[in-house]
């Protein structure tokens, strides 16, 4: 039986109740009808029998002055005794009815509530039934509108299913293809123009030791350029040992880690879409990474546009310089950048080295990190990247303002370097110190700060321009030491004076 079949069911039994209480209802007032009557008639009966005892007293009031009659007076004594005795029964008689009544009267009233509730009852049920059919149409309806979104649900989970196994495939491909790869190259690609970023996986491709022996990781944030979006799909479905990484802005760690963890081979190599590499670059660096069996390879960059290569001899290198540890020439920390290096992934993992998420320089901090803890280095003097500045005036120029949040960014990183001379190399800390004075000169003085902005960076200042100031190693400009002083002793205002003037 239906829920609804059921709810009807009780009504009903309801409804059969009420009636019940309708009939007994009525039985009572019959009853109570019938005893009003017999109380009325014992009442009209007292009545008569106390008339028939006066007239009775009045008559023998008039025989006791006769003898004769004694007798008869005597009888009517009897009778009159015997009338009262009945009319006494009578009385109690009455009594009891009235009782009788007045508890059937209660009862009546009793009996009229539990009418009165069952009748409501069976009123609220009788909505609650029409509640209960409309509720229940709209249970079917709701089914059937489930049933279609299950099969719609279903349909989407197949295609899913499918593109799933598909990419399982892929991935599987990918693996395998994988496997005999010697170099993971993690490329960062941003919204740059569709030229360049073709240029750069390009230089990728027509390597010199063969694109079947690279693994290519690309860490897309194209989101909002569809153009370059489809140049990466394009190409990580021609070649199956490319993977796509997509990301935004608005996590909470370098992406760069992802890309490492993604890695398949033993060594790692990182590009950036506005960097080319020379045809040779990944060969070169392979090949002096395991014939030497050290944790990083490094190699020089050149600027196109100028015709400008790093050089060795300006750092007092000579061309494929090994060292046990950067504490033998701190130079090697001016040399080259994270781009012309290939390191030693499990020298990374072992060292627990990864990319800080700061919002400018953590390549600074993980070139750094991986220089002073690495037990074999070598230099080689050959050009590993290509860069061009042509084209990038407009960036320039966006750059070229310092924003609160890179100024303190950049103040951050400064901080961090510190910390690693201090640890790694503690007698040449002032190098790291040295580098407050490009922060003021390069970055604080190409921005628009408010006063409050200005004490609040300055407060977090102050640790290290008093550490540069009570360094007797570090550079210190004439022009720049009111400023410094100023800050260290808490004349803020007066800093931000000098910082003004600085600025003109």
């Amino acid at each position: 039986m239906s829920f609804i079949g059921k709810i009807k069911e009780i009504i009903l039994g309801m409804s059969n109740s009420y009636q019940y209480y309708q009939q007994q209802n009525i039985q009572l007032k019959n009853e109570m009808n019938r005893q009003d009557t017999v109380i009325s008639d014992i009442q009209s009966n007292s009545n008569k029998l106390r008339k028939k005892i006066h007239s009775d007293e009045r008559y023998i009031n008039e025989l006791s002055n006769n003898e004769n009659n004694i007798k008869r007076r005597n009888s009517l004594n009897n009778e009159i005794k015997n009338t009262y005795n009945k009319i006494n029964d009578l009385e109690l008689k009455s009594r009891d009815i009235t009782n009788q009544v007045n508890l059937l009267k209660q009862d009546v009233e009793q009996k009229k509530e539990i009418v009165n509730v069952l009748k409501n009852n069976t009123n609220n049920q009788v909505g609650s039934i029409d509640a209960l059919e409309k509720y229940n149409s709209q249970l079917i309806n709701l089914s059937s509108n489930f049933k279609n979104e299950v099969s719609i649900l279903f349909k989407k989970n197949r295609e899913l299913q499918q593109q799933l196994t598909k990419k399982n495939r892929i991935n599987q491909e990918y693996k395998r293809f994988c496997e005999n790869c010697k170099i993971s190259i993690i490329l960062l690609v941003s919204n740059n123009e569709q030229e360049k970023v073709e240029k750069s996986i390009n230089s990728i491709i027509n390597q010199t030791i063969g694109f079947n022996n690279i693994e290519l990781i690309i860490l897309s944030n194209t989101s909002k350029n569809q153009e370059i979006f489809e140049i990466l799909t394009k190409y990580s479905k021609k070649y199956p040992n490319i993977k796509i990484i997509e990301f935004d802005n608005k996590i909470n760690e370098n992406i760069y880690n992802k890309g490492i963890i993604n890695t398949s081979t033993d060594y790692i190599m990182f590009l950036d879409s506005n960097h080319y590499y020379t045809k040779e670059a990944c060969e070169i660096l392979y090949t002096k990474i395991i014939a030497h069996k050290v944790d990083i390879v490094g190699g020089n960059y050149l600027n196109v546009d100028e015709n400008i290569k790093c050089n060795f001899n300006d750092n007092d290198l000579e061309y494929e310089t090994k060292f046990k540890s950067v504490t033998e020439n701190i130079k090697l920390l001016e040399v080259g950048s994270i781009l012309t290096k290939i390191y030693k992934k499990s020298f990374l993992r072992e060292n627990n080295i990864i990319f800080y998420k700061y919002k400018t320089g953590s390549e600074l901090i993980f070139n750094q990190e991986t220089l002073f803890h690495a037990k074999g280095i070598l230099f080689v003097d050959e050009t590993i990247v290509e860069y061009e500045l042509k084209n990038n005036s407009k960036n320039n120029q966006i750059h070229s303002q310092s924003t609160i949040d890179t100024l303190k960014s950049s103040l951050e990183i400064y901080v961090h370097s510190y910390k690693l001379f201090s640890k790694f190399c503690p007698e040449k800390d002032y190098l790291a110190l040295n580098s407050i004075n490009n922060w003021v000169i390069d970055e604080l003085i190409n921005s628009n700060l408010y006063y409050d902005e200005f004490k609040n960076l300055m407060m977090n200042a102050k640790y290290l321009f008093k550490l540069f100031l009570d360094n007797s190693s570090t550079i210190k400009y004439e022009r720049l030491m009111n400023f410094y002083h100023y800050v260290v002793t808490n004349e803020y205002k007066e800093a931000y004076n000098e910082y003004e003037k600085l600025k003109i």
